[in-house]
C-alpha cells in the first residue's frame, strides 16, 4: 500500500499479555500486500482479544456453531463497537475477534510457536476481512498460500 496511513486498534479483553507490535505488523504486512492501487485513504481494523465464553457465543450467534474457535472477522458492516470512520481520511474495514486460549492449542497440536500461530490468526482475519474465504478448494489454496506469503514476509515460519 503506498499509504502507510494504517490504524490497528488492539483490545485486549483477557489478562493474557498480548504482542501489540506483531499484531499491527501482521496487519500491515497484508495491507501493504493486498494494496491493488495507489490509494489517498487509509485503513483502520480493530483487533479484539477475547476469553473463551465470548469467542464461542459469537461463534454460535453469527456461524450457528456451538464451539469455541480461534478466530473471527466481521466485516464493516458487521462490525460492533468501533465507528466507521470512511471519511477521506480512513476506511474502516472491520474488526478481528481472536482467542489466545485457542491459538496457543492451536500451536501446540501443530508444533509452532505461539507468536507464529497469532501471526498467522491475524493473517488470515484480515484476508477474511478484504474479501477471501475458504470455502471451496480452490479459494483454500489461494488463502493458504497468501497466508504463507505474509508469514514469510514477516519472518515467521509458514503453517
Amino acid at each position: 500500500m503506498a499509504n502507510t496511513n494504517l490504524e490497528v486498534a488492539v483490545n485486549n479483553q483477557t489478562r493474557t499479555r498480548v504482542d501489540k507490535k506483531l499484531v499491527k505488523t501482521a496487519v500491515g504486512a497484508v495491507l501493504r500486500g493486498e494494496a491493488r492501487k495507489k490509494s489517498e485513504f487509509g485503513m483502520a481494523v480493530s483487533v479484539v482479544f477475547v476469553g473463551v465464553g465470548r469467542i464461542r457465543a459469537l461463534n454460535k450467534k453469527y456461524r450457528r456453531i456451538d464451539a469455541p474457535t480461534d478466530v473471527l472477522s466481521f466485516c464493516e458492516s458487521e462490525a460492533a463497537g468501533f465507528p466507521a470512520d470512511n471519511t477521506a481520511q480512513r476506511k474502516y474495514l472491520g474488526e478481528i475477534v481472536i482467542n489466545l486460549d485457542q491459538v496457543k492449542k492451536n500451536a501446540r497440536a501443530g508444533q509452532k510457536t505461539d507468536r507464529a500461530e497469532l501471526a498467522w490468526v491475524v493473517i488470515h482475519g484480515i484476508l477474511h476481512l478484504i474479501g477471501f474465504d475458504h470455502k471451496k478448494a480452490g479459494e483454500a489454496a489461494v488463502m493458504r498460500k497468501k497466508e504463507a506469503k505474509y508469514l514469510s514476509a514477516i519472518g515467521l515460519k509458514t503453517r
